[in-house]
């Protein structure tokens, strides 16, 4: 169904971040399978138990608003996932894998970052202050997440793919 109001707007952004949130957490296992730095493996496996307690908020969210979980489409996240597993499945070296998966997960951080922060104001112009409030730790998790696997690639991971 088309969006007519921002309400439903503010619900079919909701729907499809929780499927957003459940792909990725269907493929952080496989990331973390696939990666052999402890600290990459660590930060993937956070970031697996967070993603987890986001499907958990978005389900409570979406019960507030009396929709239904749907099956909405999250077609970003869905294509950056997609490009990790083609890098997952390469033939490069494992630090070179590392690497991509980083920039992958950026990506995808990147992208929530953007949908959570439309959510917040979407939340907040219909006065939804404790959607908000719940909206915005997740947001402030995306953005630590972003942070911590930027500090590793340029700590660590993008070193090792180059050789050093």
């Amino acid at each position: 169904m088309p969006s007519t109001t921002l309400k439903d707007l503010y619900v079919a952004s909701l729907q499809k971040m929780y499927t957003g949130e459940n792909e990725i957490l269907d493929a952080l296992p496989g990331m973390i399978e696939t990666t052999e730095n402890a600290g990459l493996q660590q930060a993937f496996q956070d970031h697996r138990d967070e993603t987890a307690n986001h499907v958990k908020r978005l389900e409570d969210l979406l019960n507030g608003v009396n929709a239904d979980l749907g099956d909405a489409e999250a077609r970003g996240i869905a294509g950056l996932i997609a490009e990790g597993e083609d890098t997952i499945g390469s033939n490069a070296s494992i630090e070179v894998k590392e690497a991509a998966m980083v920039a992958v997960a950026q990506q995808i951080e990147h992208l929530e970052i953007a949908a959570y922060g439309t959510l917040c104001t979407y939340a907040e112009m219909l006065g939804r202050g404790e959607d908000f409030n719940q909206l915005q730790q997740t947001l402030d998790e995306e953005r630590h997440t972003d942070s911590k696997l930027n500090e590793l690639a340029k700590e660590i991971i993008n070193g090792q793919a180059r050789g050093d």
